[in-house]
């Protein structure tokens, strides 16, 4: 039995020798032996040179290159600095130069580090693996495919020397979309050739060639939280010099003497110009998301795969937007500053930038003047040469005419140029000069047909979105470098009144709801704010949709002062708990009072005392009469009840005893008055300090204890108080005293009383110990004024808002900075009620993990494609619902409004059907048809910034009108990145001027791009007009009055989908038997729309 056991044990040990030699010989083959010209370094060097095409929508228009040779600095091994060596090895891989290839001990640490964290918290692949996963592209992360990158990173062991696998990998590594390699990182980090690093800087960049964008202290979503982005980098450098002294490549004195704090970052400008859409489009290959798909598909390096990216913009959109920027910028800056030919020269002397590279129609560039001829025949003509004659144009008379416009408005505040403006214009430009320049069109012989424009001080961007894809964008002037649409942070102004009125309509408020317009100090937390308003306004009240259309500042102040007005009790606490201001609820336990009542005071601000008692026992009375004064036909009554303050209560309820001392004098006493010795005596018959009664224009009586009248009330002597009280009836004596008498000309005493009586019942049901209790902070001023700034915090980031968000009484006018693009995303979400993102709830979440996600670099990818045409990401759009459909058509009719009735009259009169059949054109232009457009301007304070964000609808596929399906978002500023404000003299740059006229050649172009003109029936346009069809989402169209603030003109309206031809609001609700309409009120804050 024995004898048995050892010749298995023999037989075995042999197998097993057989297995481990055949192994061995099979190993030896696939990496000696099989001819794999993938590692010829020939082979290598294309994979490192291979470049990733980007596209324009269509596929096949380029819009740039990943990656092409200038972002290139390849490093022979030499060069490479030692102290960045021992910086990577000791990070990434500190047995390198012992292994084969693979670390077997560092791959089982690895296995183990994850098991005991329970995630990958430690990888185990070598340089070598790592280096031929980048140059080899996996195509999966199947099993089949990892021994196959593990056979690869053994033949560039058995091929080539540790030193040339290093060069390899170090002239690889992704650098934040900039380019490839140590060279580019040296310098686009530090601003310095890879010789001059240091340690520090060597350790910072070796410690962060896995995750560059999660180190990148320049990158856009990295700089708003710069402090946690720089600890980042400390704590790696701290961890790769640990590291490095642990192997002994680093000395203890040395490393005791390094001090993390001094590494300064320094970004170098790159040899090559950055064109802002192909900026964005690096970010988002960074977006996690979008990184896990490609490593999934085997792209580790999009840097050396030669992928196709395609992205969202649309070419004919891209070059219209940026084309309609640039002119505005350049007449705006004309109109600003003038166009002197010192200032102009010398300003273009410094300016490092020499404009457009093709010399195609749309494109501006810079050029030098040949000469210049005026002649009868032919007019002014100015010869411009381009790159030393590579391209020749003339500016001729035509030419001259935006210019001159412009000139002709800054000059003598002109409406339009005449030949004498061409002339002043012309007599600032001579031969020699630089001129800067836009082709107009080139002709059979390539001669450019050119207009001469200013290169600006004043800057701006546009935007355009569509159901959340990104069509164009116009980073500013040059349109390189800095991006001004997604990047700067601007004050948008009354944009934000917009966002105001659609939170208003989801708590209970309704477009045809008249708000105070009248001037006034609003208190909040003890602090007085009194907004100004910007223009003269008539009105003393407006409707809430007519505060939108006419930008009243102090209304839309209001709206938010008392934004949670039409909350009941259960709807305040709702709200409450959404926004973390009610007790929280963790597990069933309810948070403590005093942790909640210390919570209000300390992080809110919220201070209650046994005043705010008082007033909030007042607003609960109020509330609670409502249904007592409606079912009695008292609203009008109700009314002032609503906007009466706390003290004006007391100051009424303090005249009840002074008016009942008026009623004992001898006159006001029926039946014991005796009228001759009143008559006699009149004067001692009423008391001198219990007040007066007085009559109003409009008959009312009035008790007042005023020293000085309203010219509209007139006091009455003691004859005629007698006279009416003898012409009483009996019966009628007490009710006048009570109920027609009005006290200060408010309330009569029995309201007053009511009110008392209900304040006393609303005391009772509150517990006087407990002042935080919800039942008494939904009552206090200052906590639903807080709640509903706390609401509007939320709804920003729900609708794509990102920035900080301050919740203050001024931001309706604008007081918070965000960029055009999100200000963009916020107009496109309150219009179509969705927002639009470019991953799943779940999938943006874990992304958020990796740090913020930049929504825009997200949207402008549109599919991404190997060079085998395989699609490996495509976005998928994914929609949110932010604003019901109700309030959504609601904030799209004030928008409509706004353009024939409110600061958007440009747009209407400038964007026309355009047809490309002259035949067409000639019926489009007898119809006079309007366009139907949306739109809101912003000014900010000063007039820094001039913003106008709008919609463009589309023609639906019925042809029946335009509909919002499909439709474009625009956003525009204007100003200088300093912040200057856009004045001169009396000329001050508002939205209306700064912005609108170039979003409207945006909203032209896109009508042209549409073919809105070509696609319509002409009949139809004819007898039907082209009207925007709204949802039908049960909506009524009240006619209003414009010159009563937006009134409603009529207490009924039409049920329809397309707004009359007169001013109209869309509001909701019906009429009651007595023929009033009654606005539907809802409560429908964000999460309710899910």
């Amino acid at each position: 039995m024995i004898r048995f056991f050892k010749y298995c044990f023999v037989f075995f040990f042999f197998c097993s020798l057989l297995m481990v030699a055949a192994g061995t010989a099979g190993l030896y083959y696939l990496v000696v032996m099989v001819p794999t010209p993938e590692i010829e370094e020939a082979h290598i060097n294309e994979i490192l040179g291979r470049e990733s095409p980007v596209f324009y929508r269509d596929g096949q228009t380029k819009l740039g290159v990943l990656f092409e040779g200038i972002h290139r600095q390849y490093l022979p091994y030499k060069d490479i600095p030692q102290d960045f060596v021992n910086a990577l090895i000791a990070a990434e891989d500190n047995q390198y130069f012992h292994h084969f290839g693979i670390d077997p001990p560092g791959i089982i640490r690895a296995m183990i580090a994850n098991l005991q964290a329970g995630r990958i918290v430690q990888g185990g692949s070598t340089i070598t693996q790592q280096t031929a996963k980048n140059l080899f592209k996996r195509e999966s992360r199947s099993m089949e495919a990892k021994i196959k990158e593990l056979l690869f990173a053994l033949r560039l062991e058995h091929r080539y020397s540790k030193e040339k696998i290093l060069e390899f990998y170090c002239n690889q590594f992704f650098v934040s979309g900039n380019g490839h390699g140590l060279g580019v990182a040296a310098r686009y980090f530090f601003d310095k050739e890879p010789k001059e690093l240091t340690l520090l800087e060597c350790a910072f960049i070796a410690g962060s060639v896995k995750r560059p964008n999660y180190y990148n202290p320049f990158l856009r979503k990295n700089q708003a939280n710069a402090e946690e982005v720089r600890q980042r980098g400390e704590e790696r450098v701290n961890y790769v010099l640990e590291q490095m002294r642990k192997v002994g490549m680093l000395g203890e004195r040395d490393y005791k003497q390094l001090n993390v704090s001094n590494l300064v970052f320094r970004q170098g400008k790159m040899s090559f110009a950055q064109n802002t859409a192909m900026d964005l489009v690096k970010e988002g290959l960074e977006t996690a998301f979008i990184a896990d798909t490609l490593e999934e598909n085997g792209i580790s390096n999009i840097s050396t795969s030669g992928a196709r990216i395609i992205t969202s913009l649309d070419q004919s959109i891209q070059a219209k937007t940026v084309q309609a920027l640039r002119r505005q910028l350049s007449q705006l800056d004309v109109r600003l500053r003038g166009y002197s030919r010192a200032q102009v020269q010398s300003e273009y002397q410094s300016l490092d930038y020499s404009g457009d590279e093709d010399f195609v129609p749309g494109n501006c560039v810079f050029g030098t003047v040949e000469e210049i001829t005026d002649t009868r025949e032919r007019g002014p003509v100015v010869r411009v040469v381009f790159d030393e004659g590579r391209a020749v144009g003339t500016i001729d008379s035509s030419g001259l005419v935006r210019l001159a416009d412009a000139h002709a408005k800054f000059a003598r505040n002109a409406a339009a140029s005449g030949p004498a403006d061409r002339k002043a214009v012309l007599r600032q430009v001579q031969a020699g000069d630089k001129v800067y320049t836009c082709i107009r069109e080139v002709d059979d012989g390539g001669m450019l047909l050119l207009d001469l424009e200013k290169y600006p001080k004043v800057e701006g961007a546009a935007f355009v979105l569509q159901e959340g894809a990104i069509r164009a964008m116009s980073g500013g002037m040059s349109n390189l470098n800095y991006n001004r649409a997604t990047t700067a942070k601007r004050l948008m102004g009354s944009t934000f009144k917009t966002f105001v009125l659609a939170a208003a309509l989801q708590l209970g408020w309704s477009p045809i709801d008249m708000i105070s317009n009248t001037p006034q100090t609003f208190m909040f937390m003890n602090r007085p704010y009194a907004p100004q308003p910007d223009h003269d306004s008539p009105f003393g009240s407006v409707s809430l949709s007519w505060a939108g259309v006419t930008s009243e500042n102090v209304a839309a102040v209001w709206l938010l002062y008392h934004l949670t007005d039409h909350l009941t009790p259960a709807m305040v606490r709702e709200l409450a708990t959404q926004v973390d201001m009610a007790p929280r609820v963790v597990d069933g336990t309810t948070e403590d009072y005093q942790q909640y009542k210390a919570r209000m005071r300390d992080k809110y601000g919220i201070v209650v005392s046994r005043e705010y008692l008082g007033r909030a026992v007042f607003s609960s009375a109020v509330r609670a009469l409502k249904p007592d004064f409606v079912f009695e036909n008292r609203t009008g009554e109700y009314g002032r009840l609503e906007r009466m303050r706390y003290d004006e209560f007391l100051g009424l309820r303090a005249l009840l005893p002074r008016l009942a001392e008026f009623r004992r004098s001898p006159l006001q006493s029926p039946p014991t008055v005796d009228p001759d010795s009143a008559f006699d005596n009149p004067g001692e018959s009423v008391p001198p300090t219990a007040g007066r009664l007085v009559k109003d224009t409009l008959g009312r009586f009035i008790f007042t204890r005023r020293s000085e009248l309203p010219p509209n009330w007139m006091e009455l002597s003691a004859r005629e108080i007698a006279d009416h009280l003898f012409s009483l009836d009996p019966t009628r004596y007490e009710s006048f005293w009570q109920e027609e008498v009005q006290l200060e000309g408010v309330l009569s005493a029995a309201d007053v009383q009511q009110l008392d009586e209900q304040i006393r019942i609303e005391r009772d049901k509150v517990d006087s110990d407990k002042l935080y209790s919800m039942e008494v902070l939904s009552e206090v001023r200052d906590f639903r004024v807080m709640l509903g700034l706390q609401y509007m915090v939320r709804l920003a980031k729900e609708c794509g808002i990102n920035s900080n968000f301050e919740p203050v009484l001024s931001l309706p006018l604008g007081s918070n900075v965000v960029s055009l693009s999100e200000m963009t995303r916020l107009y496109e979400t309150l219009l179509t009620g969705y927002r639009h993102d470019a991953a799943d709830a779940s999938t943006l979440a874990l992304a958020e993990l990796d740090g913020r996600v930049d929504p825009d670099g997200a949207a402008i990818i549109e599919r991404i494609e190997t060079p085998e045409g395989r699609v490996v990401y495509s976005r998928q759009v994914h929609k949110t619902r932010v604003i019901d459909a109700k309030s959504s058509a609601a904030i799209g009719n004030i928008l409509q409004n706004v353009i024939p009735y409110g600061t958007g009259k440009y747009a209407k009169e400038h964007v026309r059907l355009r047809s490309t059949d002259p035949e067409r054109q000639k019926i489009v232009d007898g119809i006079k048809q309007t366009y139907p457009l949306l739109g809101k301007t912003g000014t900010a304070n000063d007039y820094r910034n001039a913003a106008f964000l709008g919609f463009v609808p589309v023609l639906l596929p019925d042809q029946s009108g335009v509909g919002f399906e499909g439709g474009y978002t625009v956003g525009v500023y204007t100003g200088y990145d300093d912040n200057m404000p856009m004045v001169r003299g009396r000329f001050r740059v508002s939205g209306s001027q700064g912005a609108l006229p170039a979003w409207s050649d945006i909203a032209q172009g896109l009508l042209d791009v549409e073919r809105i003109a070509d696609r319509i029936d002409p009949v139809d346009l004819t007898f039907d007009g082209l009207s925007l069809r709204y949802p039908d989402v049960g909506q009524i169209f009240v006619p209003v009055a414009p010159n009563q603030g937006g009134a409603a003109a009529s207490s009924s309206g039409a049920r329809q989908v397309v707004p009359p031809a007169g001013p109209a609001s869309l509001c909701f609700g019906a009429r009651t038997e007595g023929g009033r309409f009654e606005p539907l009120r809802q409560f429908l804050p964000f999460w309710k729309n899910r």
